[in-house]
């Protein structure tokens, strides 16, 4: 199942209960990716289940939502964990070249003062 990127989804959260539940664990809302949480019913044939309807299309409706609703979310979220592991990464290689250049920088300094006693 592919979801469209560029499509706004709703989501019914009583149908969706663990897709709620994911979401409100994980702190981080709207940022990048795909737009979780937003599927229409109109978007998943037989969705239009009532509670205690169990006939085999409508719980398989519901069950297409349920999916769609968690990929699209689990998959957003782990498109922000690349991002943000690119971003420590780029942060921790600057980080450790600047401490080289300032350690380098310290030892000069102090090879300067030793050379040179006044």
């Amino acid at each position: 199942m592919i979801l469209d990127e560029n499509k706004s989804y709703s989501t019914d959260r009583r149908r969706v209960g663990v897709f709620d539940a994911v979401s409100q664990s994980d702190g981080i809302e709207g940022s990048g990716g795909i737009n979780q949480g937003n599927i229409e019913q109109a978007d998943t044939p037989g969705t239009d289940v009532q509670p205690g309807d169990s006939s085999p299309g409508k719980l398989l409706g519901r069950l297409e939502l349920l999916e769609k609703a968690f990929y699209g979310y689990v998959h957003g979220h782990q498109e922000r964990l690349k991002t943000r592991f690119k971003e420590s990464t780029e942060l921790e290689a600057a980080f450790t070249e600047e401490l080289q250049v300032i350690k380098r920088g310290l030892r000069d300094l102090a090879h300067q003062v030793e050379d040179d006693p006044e």
